[in-house]
């Protein structure tokens, strides 16, 4: 059921062949702060846009509007940030201190590819702000289409208070350093966020659903994989955090919440998982897996988090926490419908709950959780 992802993982691991030209990454002892007011006129085209980019200084700000951006790829662009403007898929290679801010990627119909919004190759500190990611439906298979990011390695990539909805989505990190998914919201997609041999990973505070899987789909929340990690310098995922989620899920669209296998047995090489953090989540309706934890993971924590079962519309009948690793794993005060354990782990407080909530429970609980961490933000009510 895993093999569509396997080979989905696999394939994004193979770098494609970086474009010349635009300007070389240097280090800046130097920066001003500028603004290029490029917000009126129809679509930049490539020339304006290769121009506007790589005369810009450190510190420029290249503020766009609401034009359409006719995209050219130039390597090594650095220190400056994009503010508003409009995207269909880019490729960024080896950029540096780039900040998009209130940006949207919204592909036209010529623009539309079964590849990613952004495909970065060794970014080194990337930042989305406040942009908003918008799919479309595939004409000929009826399924969401357009996945927002695939970035390759690197380091110090955030996605900060953004919007994604739509759309394909899976999100994925590959190899990459200091990893920051905060304050976003995902909703009407397929798969959510996807960690693949990161370092510092930290997905904070997001809203991730409700889903449509397309046929075949093996949705999940959050994902941890090892697929197509071949390499010897290779490891699972070290230190990463998960908390104050919340998974919105449904048999009218069902997804799985935090999934953590290693597919590529890294674990029996001392390369397994280390340092995983999982607190403080609310899942709604996600099943079977709510908490899935495969073989060799050390030093975990899953503490405090709710798992509320969602029944009708397909066969799913628990929402569970299994766990197949027992090194140094700490489970404490969680709610879940079951608790698959397999080993010894160091346990208290935790409680069984197969009650499915009321829809108006659900709305209750997600209210509470919008309070919290979207004061002031409204969103159509559960159903």
């Amino acid at each position: 059921m895993r093999s569509r992802l396997n080979t989905l993982a696999f394939c994004c691991l193979f770098p494609a062949i970086l474009a010349g030209g635009g300007a070389a990454v240097g280090t800046t002892t130097t920066t001003t702060t500028t603004m290029v007011n490029a917000s009126t006129g129809a679509d930049v085209s490539a020339a304006e846009w290769k121009a506007l980019v790589t005369a810009a200084k450190p510190g420029t700000t290249i503020y766009l509007g609401t034009r359409h951006v006719i995209f050219t790829r130039i390597r090594g662009v650095h220190d400056i940030t994009i503010k508003g403007g409009e995207f269909g898929p880019i490729t960024l290679d080896q950029w540096q201190n780039v900040t998009f801010d209130s940006t949207r990627f919204n592909a036209r119909t010529s623009e539309r590819t079964t590849g990613p919004y952004i495909d970065a190759y060794t970014p080194q500190g990337l930042t989305f702000r406040n942009t908003t990611f918008i799919g479309w439906v595939n004409s000929t298979t009826g399924a969401l289409a357009g996945y927002s990011l695939n970035i390759r390695g690197g380091s110090n990539v955030s996605v900060l208070g953004s919007t994604f909805r739509d759309m394909a989505n899976f999100m994925t990190f590959i190899r990459t350093t200091n990893v920051n998914v905060l304050d976003n919201d995902f909703t009407n997609i397929r798969e959510g966020v996807r960690l693949v041999g990161t370092t510092n990973g930290f997905i904070l505070r997001n809203r991730i659903g409700p889903f449509k899987p397309a046929t075949g789909d093996h949705a999940d929340c959050v994902q941890f994989f090892t697929a197509g990690l071949t390499l010897a310098t290779d490891h699972a995922a070290y230190n990463s955090t998960v908390t104050d989620n919340l998974m919105l899920s449904s048999g009218a669209g069902r997804s799985q919440g935090i999934f953590v296998r290693d597919e590529a047995n890294l674990w029996q090489s001392g390369r397994g998982y280390n340092g995983l953090t999982i607190i403080n989540n609310l899942l709604i309706g996600t099943g079977w897996h709510g908490i899935a934890l495969g073989a060799g993971a050390t030093n975990v924590t899953i503490t405090n988090n709710r798992l509320w079962l969602r029944v009708g519309g397909d066969t799913v009948t628990d929402n569970w926490v299994k766990l197949d690793s027992d090194t140094a794993t700490s489970l404490t005060t969680n709610q879940a419908g079951s608790f698959l354990l397999t080993g010894k782990y160091q346990t208290s407080g935790n409680i069984i709950n197969k009650t499915p909530p009321s829809l108006t429970q659900i709305n209750s609980l997600v209210n509470a959780w919008q309070t919290t961490f979207r004061p002031g933000k409204s969103y159509p009510p559960v159903t």
